[in-house]
């Protein structure tokens, strides 16, 4: 019976089932475990990403107490519950000479099968950075205020768009290193009476001339037919008018005496070229317009946000569209001379590195032209003449090492699309919205770029 025994191999295979069952169900356990950590450790870095840019846009300007504080509620409301209460400890550091915040989140995750083995808690962590394009920037809003912006909405939206974007860059009532600074332009630009005296401006006295004795040929209105309404453009916008067939009677002389005014409303002509489109030698003067009215007047780079909103909400639509007075003007508010000297200098700004931008926007085809040589007015017709100096406008500027953002908007046509796409700096630097919901869309997306915030691990 014994050596029957012996030699009896009946239920083996259960008995070795039954020893190595316990480190099989170890080995079991901790896959599921790790696999547990695996899927809090992902949760907790994308709800830690998406915290450090919520908080990221600040974080140069605020206290370490504060970041922290503001990082918790955002990984409280990204989280579960029970996720949020594993996180042991958030550590953020700001290193201000990399323009960098670092974010640790470190976390346990309570075992089940591993426990059996003396094991009931992992850890995991989740690091995250955020780097900001770090000093500051310099932003001339080059923006359209001509007679066609009066139609449709326009320039609600366009203020809209331009007050969001501020209040977006501009997170306190002083923006520090931040500075915008704003160029109304229709045919002509308003510099401000303030520079009246300024030695680059070359502007007449306000002043009344009357002639006692001015004599006239006049013929009066006999009677009118065929009267009709016909359409005409001012900036591209149609309107209606009634024409009529007069006859007039006899001339007759009317004598008597003639009062002219002259006064000047802050509009400014160009000087010669190519001078024109340039940003020196100011001791060639900028002609004032004398009896020339421009809209609202050009805002210098300032850090006041409440000044900016309420330059922005000043603006007014009228005249008629040339774009190298603007693009012309945008270059001289961002620059550390004259005429406007509020921007900082090539070196200054490599030094603490400030970035310079213009953001260029029109609804209209250029439907104006400079007059020179002849005029320093802006009041031609030729808009092929218009389109080459917009192009080398832009040229000029971008060489100033200047990011040129340009948008469309509403309904212009393809040639004008393309030369917007071309004057920007990059092809995801140039916009087209078609109403007023997507302007505002485009200068968020702008004020994105510009604060260059981005995760760098």
């Amino acid at each position: 019976m014994m050596k029957q025994f012996v030699k009896d191999q009946q239920g083996n295979f259960a008995l070795t089932l039954a020893i190595a069952a316990l480190p099989i169900m170890l080995c079991a356990g901790v896959a599921v475990d790790y696999a547990g950590v695996s899927r809090e450790r992902g949760n907790l870095q994308d709800a830690v990403d998406a915290a450090l840019l919520a908080v990221g846009q600040d974080f140069k300007t605020m206290k370490k107490k504060d970041i922290r504080k503001a990082l918790m509620d955002m990984l409280r409301a990204n989280l579960s519950r029970e996720e949020y209460a594993r996180i042991s400890s958030l550590k953020p550091v700001i290193d201000k000479k990399t323009h960098t915040l670092t974010v640790t989140a470190s976390a346990e995750f309570d075992t089940s099968f591993m426990a059996l083995a003396g094991k009931d808690k992992l850890p995991y962590h989740a690091i995250s950075q955020i780097k900001s394009a770090g000093g500051g920037a310099e932003i001339a809003f080059v923006l359209d205020n001509t007679g066609s912006m009066s139609v449709g909405g326009k320039m609600d939206a366009l203020k809209k768009a331009a007050t969001g974007f501020t209040k977006g860059i501009m997170t306190k009532a002083n923006g520090g290193d931040m500075k915008i600074a704003i160029v109304p332009f229709s045919n002509h630009v308003n510099v401000g009476l303030s520079n009246r005296k300024a030695s680059w401006l070359d502007v007449e006295d306000d002043r009344s001339e009357t002639k006692e004795n001015v004599c006239y040929n006049k013929r009066d209105v006999i009677s009118k037919s065929n009267c009709r309404k016909e359409t005409y453009y001012s900036d591209g916008v149609p309107y209606e008018t009634e024409v009529c067939d007069y006859t007039y009677g006899e001339p007759y002389e009317v004598c008597g005496p003639q009062t002219n005014s002259y006064t000047w409303h802050g509009c400014v002509g160009s000087r010669r070229k190519p001078l024109n489109l340039r940003d020196r030698r100011y001791s060639v003067r900028v002609p004032g317009l004398m009896n020339v009215w421009c809209g609202a007047e050009i805002t210098p780079l300032t850090n006041n946000r409440e000044a900016i909103i309420k330059e922005i909400d000043g603006m007014v639509a009228g005249g008629d569209t040339y774009i190298p007075a603007g693009l012309t003007w945008g270059l001289r508010v961002l620059s550390s001379g004259r005429p406007f000297n509020q921007g900082v200098s090539k070196t200054t700004a490599k030094k603490k590195n400030i970035k310079k931008y213009l953001v260029l926007m029109t609804d209209g085809d250029n439907t104006r032209s400079a007059q020179l040589p002849d005029a320093p007015t802006h009041w031609g017709s030729d808009a092929d003449q218009a389109n080459a100096w917009t192009a080398e406008a832009c040229r000029i500027i971008k060489k100033q090492d200047i990011s040129v953002f340009t948008i469309t908007f509403g309904t212009l046509l393809d040639d004008t699309k393309k030369l917007m796409r071309n004057c920007a700096s990059g092809s995801r630097q140039y916009y087209h919205a078609a109403s007023g919901a997507e302007l505002s869309a485009v200068f968020e997306d702008i004020r994105g770029q510009i604060s260059a915030l981005h995760l760098s691990m």
